[in-house]
C-alpha cells in the first residue's frame, strides 16, 4: 500500500463527485481552477500579509506575528490588536452544537426586552449607532504563516 506522504500527486490528482440522488461516485477527473479564483488568489498574496520560516512555537506567537506585521504594513490600525488577537484565540462553535430550541427564560427575556423599547426619536442616537458600526467594521485581509519546523497543535482542528 502506498503512503499519501509518499504520493501526494496520486492523492491529489483526481477528484470525485457524489452524483445527483447521492447513490454512487463519479469517474475520477482533474479538477480545473476557474481564471477568477487565480485572479482572487493574486489578489490575496499581492495584498495580504505573507509570512515565511516562522519560527513560532505556539499558537498565540503566530498569531501575534501576523498582528504585528499587518500594523507594520498598515493593514490594521494598532488599537485594534487585542479584540483581533482575542477573536482569533477564541474557540470556535459550531452552530450545529447550540441548542435547537432556545429556553423559556431567553424568550421571555426577549419579548419584554422589545415591548419595553421605543424608537429613537433623537438623530443624536441614530448617529452613535452609525459610528459605532462604523468601529467595528474591518476590511477583509488574507494572511499565509508557513513555520519553519512542523510543529502539533492538539487544541486547533482542521479537516484536509
Amino acid at each position: 500500500m502506498l503512503s499519501p506522504i509518499l504520493t501526494p500527486s496520486r492523492w491529489i490528482k483526481f477528484e470525485e463527485k457524489v452524483e445527483e440522488g447521492g447513490e454512487r461516485w463519479s469517474k475520477p477527473h482533474v479538477s480545473t481552477l476557474s481564471l477568477h479564483s487565480l485572479f482572487e488568489l493574486r489578489t490575496c498574496l499581492q495584498t495580504g500579509t505573507v509570512l515565511l520560516d516562522l519560527e513560532s512555537g505556539s499558537l498565540p506567537q503566530i498569531i501575534d506575528d501576523v498582528i504585528e506585521k499587518q500594523i507594520e504594513d498598515g493593514l490594521l490600525r494598532p488599537e485594534l490588536r487585542e479584540r483581533v488577537s482575542y477573536v482569533l484565540l477564541r474557540k470556535h462553535r459550531h452552530q450545529t452544537k447550540k441548542p435547537i430550541h432556545r429556553s423559556l427564560v431567553d424568550i421571555g427575556k426577549s419579548v419584554s426586552s422589545t415591548s419595553n423599547r421605543s424608537p429613537a426619536r433623537s438623530p443624536a442616537a441614530g448617529s452613535s449607532l452609525h459610528r459605532s458600526t462604523e468601529d467595528l467594521r474591518m476590511r477583509q485581509s488574507t494572511n499565509y504563516g508557513h513555520l519553519r519546523e512542523c510543529v502539533l497543535y492538539h487544541s486547533v482542528t482542521a479537516s484536509f
